[in-house]
């Protein structure tokens, strides 16, 4: 559902200078101004900027960079999520202790005022106790369910995980990744990269 996006990202697969004519319309423009969410931009051309790119939240030149960014934004939530975990079973050590110091100091107080006095309020403590424990549980419960749910993310934007699914990354002498069979030669050397290595070959035609 929309409700659950976080971001929104206008990318594309490779393809002419031509083709990028139609990220220069006005109209995309004003939709990214207007989005309730961050757009990011990757339209995969690294010499022209487009009106997407200068409307977007943040633009990279390639989708695997967008991916990245995504990816490191990702882990730097989850590490900040892991540290206020970390803080939040800290913090409730310590409430817990001092409120168990103070609790026994008034049981204590209380074996010193008529029973009836005493049964009530320590009735009322170990309710409030009670209740202190569910707010406290709850809290972690839904910072795990954060951490787990972003975790998953993190390993979905992965472009590892995207070879193991079958995908392939070319590259050519220079290690930039080839999107469009125009900027291959003849006799030319390329690399390819699959999920389980990486393999060297020569272009012999370019239809």
């Amino acid at each position: 559902a929309l409700r659950d996006l976080d971001v929104v990202v206008i990318t594309r697969g490779g393809g002419s200078i031509a083709e990028l004519s139609c990220f220069d319309n006005p109209m995309i423009a004003q939709a990214i101004a207007a989005s309730r969410w961050p757009v990011l931009s990757g339209i995969g051309h690294e010499i022209n900027t487009t009106v997407t790119d200068l409307a977007a939240h943040t633009f990279a030149k390639t989708p695997t960079a967008v991916a990245q960014f995504l990816v490191n934004r990702v882990r730097e939530f989850l590490d900040h999520l892991q540290s206020r975990a970390l803080a939040l079973q800290s913090g409730t050590r310590d409430f817990f202790k001092a409120h168990h110091e103070h609790m026994a100091h008034t049981i204590e107080t209380l074996r010193r005022v008529p029973v009836t006095v005493a049964k009530a309020s320590r009735s009322a403590l170990a309710s409030r106790g009670e209740e202190l424990k569910k707010t406290i549980h709850l809290r972690l419960q839904n910072s795990r369910a954060k951490i787990q749910a972003y975790q998953k993310l993190a390993r979905m934007a992965d472009p590892k995980n995207t070879l193991k699914r079958g995908f392939s990354i070319t590259r050519d002498g220079r290690g930039r990744a080839v999107r469009s069979t125009a900027v291959l030669r003849p006799e030319q050397e390329i690399t390819t990269e699959l999920a389980d290595g990486v393999f060297t070959a020569e272009v012999r035609k370019v239809r």
